[in-house]
């Protein structure tokens, strides 16, 4: 699909699968997404205005926090913390433009959440099919 990221996709499934139970992952893969986008809301309302490095750098720093506070207890939540902390560093290390770094990290975040309900959901004998024909 063109991502200029993959590791947002990558990450996106991993997060999606790391629950031990399919209903477990459908809700942590939603948890990701609905807290991705909330986060690039955000990330949109801070980057728009053209802030200086500092002040961003300052940001980073401030939102820290309550990704760490609400990580345990709120997933969704701490990444609508989480995601502008990550998209200002990105920005400031590597500027490719508001846009882009928003549109590329919802498309990579949805992909990567797809593909790990795809795999959760995959019926049984597919899965088993695509084993052994991996092993061969």
């Amino acid at each position: 699909v063109g991502l200029s990221h993959v590791n947002w996709a990558i990450a996106g499934a991993a997060v999606t699968l790391a629950s031990a139970d399919p209903r477990g992952r459908f809700w942590r893969g939603m948890h990701r997404l609905f807290g991705t986008m909330a986060g690039l809301a955000v990330t949109a309302l801070v980057l728009l205005p053209g802030f200086g490095p500092r002040s961003l750098a300052l940001l980073v720093i401030l939102l820290l926090f309550p990704t760490e506070l609400f990580m345990a207890i709120n997933y969704t939540l701490a990444l609508s913390f989480f995601t502008p902390m990550i998209m200002v560093m990105t920005e400031l290390a590597d500027p490719i433009g508001i846009r882009e770094l928003l549109t590329t990290r919802a498309l990579g975040t949805m992909v990567g959440v797809l593909c790990g309900l795809a795999v959760t959901f995959a019926p049984p004998e597919s899965v088993r099919r695509s084993r052994s024909t991996s092993t061969n």
